[in-house]
């Protein structure tokens, strides 16, 4: 506040010397001849029209106009002035003359010069003062004008940009629920390129783009022909030519990925449990779409709602039919992770308590049946940890990838 106040002073002491004194400066006089209406008695019977008066001092009564011009408006001792050229003068007021009056009735007097208040000098002295001001309070305040108009500029291209990024993904989401419900050449490429690693890793994920295929492998090791490392248990080729896939698979596309491929993950290979956080309808779109994917590809899989399992003693009956390999303790025999052939998905709403979670866990594991777990809530230690964004993106941090996921078709 302080900088503005320094900023209206500086205004005002540049204003002020342009403001003109109401008193004319000494000197500025000018010498004009006048005429005195006398008392009565020193005037006896005499006329003072402004015609009797220009006839004794001009010559001539009709010039009475010129001595109206010269005195109408000017304000008289007696404080009243001058109205029209017909009028008689007072005893007292003083009349301007023209410079030819002559005669013993005409007197000299110095009387102050008229100037007129606007002049051009004045007008602009009083701009530049404005613009001077101006100036200076912008050069005080400089840093939060320029802040503030940066900061809507970034609003206002920011807004735009979310708007245009928003339509483009809903334009996107849709159309790929369209593509994805009438074709499966990008399932069945993902997973000939799958089989088509060797028998020493296997693929747990694909990325399907116009130029290749990307692989990510369960266990790091060396490229096999037509494969090469990008990273560590990350490989890449061409585009394989359609061929067998493993029967053990269950593919799955889960969305498209920032460059456009299409990202298609193998749920047989999931060893623990899929956590799906983040935004609630996002999560929810995330799984549905995931599981009609699972079932289009493996109609046969089961789907089973955690809800509709009559409470804890039922779930531990499913994981010890389905896992009968037990230590000692109770728990699965932690084993290396493979793939097995799934016989169906369990699916769990909210973040599931500690007892159910560790059954979850056990239930999903590679050394149990074959089930996964599929939890829309925080799962702690889950093995896949997906989050879903507001606007149907989903990321995937084991992948280090951003998919948009598509609608329901």
């Amino acid at each position: 506040m302080h900088r503005y106040l320094l900023a209206l002073l500086a205004f005002l002491f540049v204003l002020a010397p342009t403001v003109p004194a109401t008193a004319a400066p000494p000197g500025d006089t000018v010498t004009v001849n006048v005429y005195v209406v006398p008392e009565p008695i020193a005037a006896g019977s005499r006329d003072e029209s402004l015609a009797a008066i220009a006839g004794r001092t001009l010559g001539d009564p009709a010039r009475a106009a010129e001595i109206f011009a010269l005195n109408d408006g000017r304000e008289q001792p007696d404080g009243a002035s001058l109205t029209s050229a017909t009028e008689v003068a007072r005893t007292g007021w003083v009349l301007v003359l023209p410079a030819d009056a002559r005669g013993p009735d005409v007197r000299t007097a110095s009387l102050a010069r008229s100037k007129p208040y606007w002049t051009w000098p004045l007008a602009l002295s009083l701009i530049g003062a404005v613009v001077l001001g101006v100036l200076t309070v912008l050069v005080v305040a400089r840093r939060r004008v320029v802040g503030s108009i940066r900061r809507w500029t970034d609003r206002t291209r920011d807004a735009r940009g979310n708007r245009q990024r928003k339509r483009r993904l809903r334009a996107t989401r849709a159309r790929l629920a369209a593509d994805q419900g009438r074709d499966t050449r990008d399932v069945t490429l993902a997973m000939t390129a799958a089989a088509g690693v060797g028998s020493d890793a296997e693929v747990y994920a694909v990325v399907i783009d116009g130029d290749g295929v990307t692989a990510w492998l369960s266990t790091p090791t060396t490229p096999t022909p037509f494969w090469t490392a990008t990273g560590s248990g990350q490989w890449r080729s061409g585009l394989p030519t359609p061929g067998p896939v493993d029967p053990l698979s269950m593919p799955a596309r889960v969305g498209v990925t920032e460059d456009g491929g299409t990202l298609v993950v193998d749920i047989s290979w999931l060893d623990g449990v899929l956590s799906v956080t983040g935004d609630a309808q996002g999560a929810r779109e995330t799984v549905d779409h995931l599981l009609r994917e699972v079932t289009r590809h493996r109609p046969g899989t089961l789907i089973v709602d955690l809800a509709s399992l009559s409470g804890a003693a039922e779930l531990a009956d499913l994981v010890r039919a389905s896992a009968p390999a037990l230590d000692e303790a109770g728990s699965v025999m932690v084993q290396a992770a493979r793939r097995r052939r799934l016989t169906g998905i369990v699916v769990a709403v909210g973040e599931p308590d500690p007892e159910t979670a560790a059954s979850l866990v056990r239930l999903s594991s590679s050394g149990a049946g074959g089930w996964a777990s599929v939890v829309l809530g925080r799962v702690p230690g889950a093995h896949w940890q997906w989050h879903a964004n507001a606007d149907g993106t989903l990321e995937l941090p084991e992948l280090d990838q951003t998919v948009v996921v598509p609608t329901q078709p």
